[in-house]
């Protein structure tokens, strides 16, 4: 009887034992899913081409000069780093022109931007800093600036990212890296540095933070989106099916809210869509082709999302394009 009873007990243990292992399995897979959804091929974005916002014959504050850096506020508003005009030009959903800020004194040849909430911060690469505006222009503040260099080595930086929780990501074309800043502006941690080799990075000129903390970075030179850990731990190449997947310039980067990676691709002179799942890819497709007409384009630096909505700075064709999405 007591042997029955010790071999009951001992198959409860396991089954109990078994049970918890299965929900902790589940509840893994369930958390992992709402980061990255992506199992097999989806239907792509259907993207719809709208308008474009300056351009040949564009005349007045409808004049762009090579703008490198587009994103979008949560009201709608477009904010343009107008590079050559050394200032940043706020349209709204329409393409109607709002306003502009800047100057030679606040940033020279901006070369990137980004809008998170009440903020707007402008890469400033020509003199090493990142300045910090309100969503109407005014300055608020120097948030990271030639002091870096003395701290972690002279540094000019390229493209910009901004987390939900204030953290600033830069990407650093001197020592080709990534510097991360607390939202006071502190360094918190930085890391690659130039080459061609595993989690090395040749003028890397744009990435992204997935909200899995991922980070996505543009390795322009060599041609490739490289994945780092939330801790800067290189992570992979992105591939598909083994092989990295090869861009010909990649620039700005952007995530859709289906984990959808937008990848402007300056030597393609279009925008390369990607089915992302961390550091692989299930399918793409490509948005866009080198011409000035609708939709088409010339050397593309930087693209946004936001809901619906979707711009790229067609940086040769001096202007910005404006599509719906759906997702």
């Amino acid at each position: 009887m007591i042997n029955r009873q010790r071999l009951l007990t001992w198959v409860l243990s396991i089954s109990l034992v078994l049970v918890c292992f299965l929900i902790g399995w589940l509840l893994y897979k369930q958390t992992n899913k709402a980061a990255f959804s992506v199992s097999s091929k989806r239907s792509m974005p259907d993207i719809q081409f709208e308008f474009a916002i300056g351009g040949e014959g564009s005349q007045g504050e409808y004049r762009l000069s090579e703008p490198m850096g587009v994103d979008i506020a949560d009201n709608g508003d477009i904010y343009v780093a107008d590079t050559l005009n050394s200032t940043v030009k706020v349209f709204d959903r329409k393409g109607t022109f709002k306003f502009s800020f800047g100057g030679k004194d606040l940033f020279y040849l901006p070369a990137d931007l980004a809008v998170s909430n009440d903020r707007v911060f402008v890469v400033d690469g020509k003199n090493s800093r990142i300045q910090v505006f309100d969503l109407n222009g005014n300055f608020i503040r120097t948030f990271a600036g030639p002091e870096v260099g003395q701290k972690i080595g002279a540094w000019i930086p390229s493209a910009i990212s901004v987390t939900v929780d204030g953290y600033v990501y830069a990407t650093d074309i001197f020592y080709h890296r990534v510097i991360v800043f607390n939202k006071e502006g502190d360094i918190k941690n930085h890391f690659g540095f130039p080459g061609s080799g595993r989690g090395q990075m040749l003028y890397p000129n744009g990435l992204a933070v997935h909200r899995s903390g991922l980070i996505y970075v543009s390795d322009s030179n060599n041609g490739r989106i490289e994945v780092f850990g939330p801790g800067g731990k290189h992570i992979n190449t992105l591939t598909t099916g083994g092989q990295q997947l090869h861009f010909n310039l990649p620039r700005g980067i952007a995530f859709g809210r289906k984990n959808f990676l937008y990848v402007a691709d300056a030597f393609t002179h279009g925008i390369i869509v990607l089915d992302v799942q961390k550091d692989v890819f299930a399918d793409s497709m490509v948005l866009g082709k080198r011409g000035v007409g609708d939709g088409e384009m010339n050397f593309p630096n930087d693209v946004a999302i936001k809901q619906n909505t979707l711009c790229v700075a067609d940086r040769a064709n001096n202007r910005i394009l404006v599509y719906s999405v759906d997702e």
